[in-house]
């Protein structure tokens, strides 16, 4: 309470920071307890936020540090020269047949350009092996992915009849390049026929070219090509014509396409500037003012060097004035 409040004589009115009533001092006791619960509820919270935070900080690194899970593997690469067309055994087809696309759009177009082929890969376990990783390859466009994938094996029962042994479901995959085959869809000894859907989308023009690996475990190993060309009407006559005069080929960049020169450094010669030793030469002897006191026997001593070393000086200043005056 104001104590100059009670005598009457306090001038500072409302900036006076203490009480002027009971009424007033009651509802700032009030505001201040309101105060007092509102930071205690909020440093609550902000501990509770904290430790489930941490909490999940600690879930994630246990998930990262576990073991990768049976089917779990990691993307296989592949040589040049391990990818073929066709695999003894191995049937593919697709639908559209047609894997040479072009996409023909308006030239104002703004929404994405879709495209999906649908590969059915026919194979008998026991001739080919199982189908164990299905690839597109890193090297080209990304704009393909694998978006589905179904497996149907049949096997003959004791009276020869062909049965279902597998479930005809079909897996989504979302946006997948990798699809590690499952290993219960590899142990059945039979006919496999398995559906992959394989999606395609951009918002550009060009050509979008990518391959399919069906990895059966062998050295080689069947690659599937696709191309898309998108475009408007003229950008397509364009590139077709650009195209007539290239030479396309489908071989794959890898470690194995290049040629690895040992490096030999130049072995550095006493003069590292030859041509500039050859244009100034040493000055020959008849060029050189010639010094008596060297002359006969009487070479340098203590007594003649600052003599001698006089006339060298000469000697020199003598020969860079014809240096000059060439």
């Amino acid at each position: 309470m104001c104590p100059e409040w009670t005598k009457g004589t306090c001038k500072l009115g409302k900036g006076c920071t203490f009480a002027h009533g009971e009424k007033e001092l009651t509802a700032w006791n009030e505001h201040l307890e309101r105060m007092e619960k509102e930071m205690k509820k909020k440093s609550e919270e902000e501990k509770k936020k904290k430790k489930e935070k941490n909490k999940d900080d600690d879930s994630a690194v246990k998930n990262k540090v576990s073991p990768p899970k049976e089917d779990e593997r990691l993307v296989p690469t592949y040589k040049v020269e391990d990818l073929v067309s066709r695999l003894p055994g191995v049937t593919v087809t697709s639908e559209p047949r047609d894997r040479d696309v072009s996409l023909q759009v308006p030239l104002d177009s703004e929404g994405e350009n879709r495209y999906s082929w649908s590969l059915q890969i026919c194979y008998e376990s026991s001739v080919t092996g199982h189908l164990q990783d299905v690839v597109l390859l890193p090297q080209y466009h990304k704009c393909y992915t694998l978006s589905s994938v179904r497996f149907n094996c049949s096997v003959k029962d004791a009276s020869g009849m062909l049965r279902s042994v597998t479930s005809p479901d079909t897996e989504e995959l979302p946006d997948a390049y990798h699809y590690p085959v499952k290993s219960h869809l590899r142990k059945w000894h039979g006919s496999y026929e398995v559906e992959i859907v394989v999606s395609f989308s951009t918002l550009v023009f060009g050509n979008f070219a990518q391959v399919l690996v069906l990895d059966f475990g062998k050295e080689n190993h069947v690659a599937v090509k696709m191309s898309i060309e998108v475009g408007s009407q003229e950008f397509l006559q364009e590139f077709r014509e650009a195209k007539t005069k290239l030479t396309l080929d489908w071989q794959l960049w890898d470690d194995g396409s290049r040629e690895i020169v040992k490096f030999e450094p130049k072995q550095p010669s006493v003069f590292n500037n030859e041509h500039l030793i050859a244009k100034y030469k040493l000055p020959r002897s008849e060029d050189i003012v010639p010094s008596p006191l060297l002359e006969g026997s009487q070479g340098l001593s203590k007594e003649n060097y600052k003599d001698v070393m006089h006339q060298l000086l000469f000697a020199e200043e003598f020969y860079i004035r014809q240096q000059i005056a060439r």
